[in-house]
């Protein structure tokens, strides 16, 4: 595994499958760093930054779905052709 770690810009362009991937990938590697004793500080930064990326993608789309179910994108619509 290599020991550079990503930036914020770079996880925030990721696709999901990407990010998926390498959340589950290093997550199976910092697992296995832990049963041999060793202390993966920078790629345990790293996992949460890609694990909070993953939670706000989820979010938003979640968001996205109830406004979509609320009708709020056809309010949205009437209102501006209305004035």
């Amino acid at each position: 595994m290599s020991n550079r770690v990503l930036t914020i810009d770079e996880i925030s362009i990721m696709s999901d499958d990407e990010l998926g991937r390498r959340i589950s990938s290093l997550n199976g590697y910092l697992g296995r760093e832990r049963n041999r004793g060793n202390h993966r500080g920078d790629l345990e930064v790293e996992y949460c930054y890609l694990h909070r990326e993953a939670e706000i993608r989820t979010a938003r789309r979640e968001a996205h779905m109830n406004w979509l179910k609320s009708g709020g994108h056809l309010q949205n619509f009437d209102q501006e052709f209305l004035y």
